[in-house]
């Protein structure tokens, strides 16, 4: 592949990551892309909670439905340098597969047992897409046995999608509509992964979660499970089509003698300060736009945010106009509805 076709591509991805779409179309634009410039018989992107680092959905190719579960045991339960939580830290946000086994990838027990006997895969880049520090995006593709390994020319295209992957699951994080009523529900996941008990409301949530229905278990349960059974405790955060905000808390149950059973899940719609703050960071508000506007939430006008944190009144119209326009609204009445509903 020459320069032209890298810049070309690039900038075809930065198209769509500024769109501002929500996470899933722009994963699907994005994968639709990638396909035409790095060819693959299998890929996924994830959007991930900044806070934990957890993965909090995904849009796949190529995958089967029901892989997910055996993919969050090989990224939470088994030691390896290419989960993306690792990657995320590195200064190279890109991993091979061959690169990272030394060329054997057997030592890998993602490949050794599951990627290669179950999936019929052999090469696989991953990709962390980080800003700030923080993972929001991870994508991962695939290709069938046989030569075709990842050159260095896509390994150096791929490398330059990082921030763009990044930028777009950020904002992708934001651009749902908000959701129509509050809701609380609460879930039972038996020791096989199974749901056998759930609330009303968690059966809505659910469906909220995966809108295809074709998981037995939404990819945002599965991560609460996997990883509530290491540390007894996990959350994860996403947004759901026509819900906002969801939390997603997995608790690690046991019986009466001290065996674990079975892991307990509340999940629930987020709104008000604590779905601004998550929104804040998904719009990538800088800490000072997001002062200036937690004080705006607050009922603050321009003269007490000036006073408050020590600015001149232009200075706080200046920081309300940036993220006016980060925010797509017009007044702070609708900036307040737009981060608390």
């Amino acid at each position: 592949m020459n320069e032209v076709r890298h810049v070309e591509a690039r900038a075809a991805l930065a198209r769509v990551a500024q769109a501002r779409l929500s996470w899933i179309d722009f994963a699907e634009e994005a994968l639709d892309l990638l396909r035409r410039v790095v060819p693959f018989e299998a890929a996924v992107i994830s959007p991930f909670d900044p806070k934990t680092g957890l993965i909090a959905g995904s849009i796949k190719i190529g995958l089967p439905d029901d892989a997910y579960p055996s993919f969050a045991h090989y990224e939470y339960r088994v030691e390896a340098s290419d989960t993306f939580s690792a990657i995320a830290t590195r200064d190279d946000p890109l991993a091979l597969l061959s690169d990272e086994t030394g060329g054997d990838k057997l030592a890998s027990a993602r490949y050794r047992e599951f990627q290669s006997p179950v999936l019929g895969l052999e090469h696989e880049a991953r990709l962390a897409g980080v800003i700030g520090g923080e993972l929001w995006g991870g994508l991962a593709i695939h290709r069938e046995p046989g030569p075709r390994d990842f050159d260095a020319d896509e390994a150096e295209l791929l490398r330059s999608f990082a921030p763009i992957l990044a930028a777009g699951m950020r904002w992708g994080q934001a651009s749902f509509k908000r959701m129509q009523r509050p809701a609380h529900g609460v879930a039972v996941v038996d020791e096989l992964g199974r749901i056998v008990a759930r609330t009303d409301d968690a059966a809505v949530l659910l469906k909220e979660l995966d809108p295809s229905g074709r998981r037995a278990v939404p990819i945002p349960v599965v991560t609460a499970v996997v990883t509530a059974r290491i540390g007894g405790t996990a959350e994860v955060r996403v947004q759901a089509p026509g819900r906002g905000w969801i939390r997603v808390r997995g608790s690690l149950l046991t019986d009466a003698a001290g065996g674990t059973r079975a892991v307990a899940v509340s999940l629930d719609t987020v709104a008000g300060d604590d779905a601004a703050v998550l929104t804040m960071a998904a719009l990538g508000l800088s800490r000072r736009e997001q002062e200036v506007v937690e004080l705006v939430i607050d009922g603050a006008s321009t003269a007490a945010i000036a006073d408050r944190l020590h600015l001149s009144p232009y200075t706080v119209q200046d920081h309300l106009k940036a993220v006016f326009g980060k925010a797509e609204v017009r007044s702070r009445r609708e900036l307040v509805a737009r981060l608390t509903a």
